[in-house]
């Protein structure tokens, strides 16, 4: 289905939905999400906050008819392009590809996107709707079917990609200044980084101006400028190499995570000695 030249109301046809429906999706979106608190786990454990209480994930999730719609719907967003330095719920792109961009850096910058999904407002979704070639009517119902509350849901099969989409303009801005500093960056969903073989904490506030400018919160607790090592979406970064984890590496009788250092060691393996 091309969007870009589909006559209004197309597609909500190819969805199978109508005009009556999202009208009451967003009248009375608590019929159609529930809120769900689930457990932040890490290797299969619990994660815990500094007080010894378990950190928790404020999701809503769609009931199940939305659910299926939004899953058809992101396989037509999922056709949008997006700038290369953007690698997070991309089709063949995954966390591994992400950390191996940097490793031959020595001096890092990593940003933590405050509260990404429920910061992304619905006019932010429908701008970079219609900004990617999506007509108004288009737009329109795709903001409705994909919002709740005026917020993009953490839950929803559509966030992600939606959230790519806003992040984008701002991700193609810092893709060109960084390439004037000569700095490598990526974006991995809320996740940004940052690196080169040159110190540029210097700049660290011009990076920040620009990610602030486009409209996102920043989690200061989690901006980190470091030297030689550096976490990155799970992954250390040292001399040059990918490393794991110390509580992935402990629990390697598990057979998914065997097979997880098994691709981080096939990256490696590409780097020449």
């Amino acid at each position: 289905m091309d969007t870009k030249s589909s006559k209004p109301g197309s597609l909500l046809s190819y969805l199978n939905l109508k005009v009556s429906f999202l009208s009451a999706l967003s009248l009375y979106p608590n019929r159609y999400y529930r809120k769900v608190d689930r457990l932040k786990q890490k290797f299969g454990k619990d994660q815990l906050n500094t007080d010894g209480t378990k950190r928790e994930r404020n999701t809503v999730e769609p009931c199940i008819y939305v659910k299926d719609v939004q899953k058809k719907l992101n396989r037509i967003l999922q056709l949008y392009s997006l700038p290369n330095c953007m690698l997070g719920g991309v089709k063949g792109r995954n966390n591994i590809q992400n950390a191996f961009i940097h490793k031959d850096n020595r001096h890092f910058l990593t940003v933590d996107l405050e509260q990404f999904f429920n910061n992304i407002s619905n006019r932010q979704v429908f701008r970079a709707l219609t900004d990617n070639g999506f007509s108004w009517e288009d737009a329109r119902a795709i903001t409705k079917l994909t919002t709740y509350e005026k917020r993009l849901p953490q839950g929803a099969p559509t966030s992600t990609v939606l959230a790519n989409m806003v992040l984008s303009k701002t991700a193609i801005i810092l893709e060109r200044f960084c390439a004037e500093h000569n700095i490598t960056f990526t974006c991995f969903v809320d996740d940004l980084t940052f690196s080169s073989k040159t110190n540029f904490k210097y700049l660290s506030r011009q990076i920040i101006r620009i990610i602030k400018d486009g409209g996102f919160k920043i989690n200061d607790r989690k901006v980190k400028y470091s030297h030689d090592r550096c976490e990155i979406t799970g992954l250390f970064i040292y001399k040059g190499k990918l490393g794991l984890e110390k509580g992935m590496l402990n629990d390697l009788d598990n057979p998914g995570r065997q097979a997880y250092a098994n691709k981080v060691k096939a990256y490696n393996e590409l780097i020449a000695p």
